[in-house]
C-alpha cells in the first residue's frame, strides 16, 4: 500500500511544479510585455488608430446629349473625433477656424449648420 500512496505524492508533485512553472512562465510574459515593451506597442496602437483613404468618385459629371450637367460631384468630407484622443479643454469652445461651418451658440457647445444638397439626380424627359 505504501507504494501506490508513494507514487501518487509524486504525481501531484510532479502536477504541482509542472502549473507552477506554466505559470511563471506566463506572468514572466506578461510582464516583459507591459513594463518592457508596453510603450512601443503603445505606440503601435496609436498609429494604428489613423488611417487616412484617398476614396475616388464613383464616376464624374454626367452630361445629356445637348451638354448640359444631368449629375455631378460635390466634395464632401467626414472627420472623425475619438473623444479620448482630445485634450482637456475649457468650458468655452474656440471661435471657428474660417472656412468651416461651425459656429458656436452658447459657451460649451457647438452646431453645424447643414447646407441644403442638391439633388443627385436631375429629372430628364425623353423625346
Amino acid at each position: 500500500m505504501q507504494h501506490g500512496a508513494n507514487s501518487t505524492q509524486i504525481r501531484l508533485l510532479l502536477m504541482r511544479l509542472a502549473i507552477g512553472i506554466v505559470m511563471a512562465l506566463l506572468i514572466g510574459r506578461l510582464w516583459q510585455l507591459q513594463m518592457i515593451q508596453g510603450e512601443e506597442y503603445r505606440v503601435l496602437a496609436d498609429r494604428n488608430r489613423f488611417r487616412e483613404m484617398d476614396v475616388q468618385a464613383p464616376r464624374g459629371v454626367i452630361y445629356d446629349r445637348n451638354g448640359e450637367i444631368l449629375a455631378m460631384n460635390e466634395p464632401s468630407f467626414t472627420v472623425m473625433v475619438v473623444p479620448a484622443d482630445l485634450p482637456e479643454a475649457p468650458d468655452v469652445a474656440p471661435p471657428p477656424r474660417s472656412g468651416t461651418s461651425i459656429t458656436p451658440t452658447e459657451p460649451g457647445t457647438r452646431r453645424v449648420q447643414r447646407r441644403r444638397r442638391q439633388p443627385r439626380r436631375a429629372p430628364c424627359s425623353t423625346a
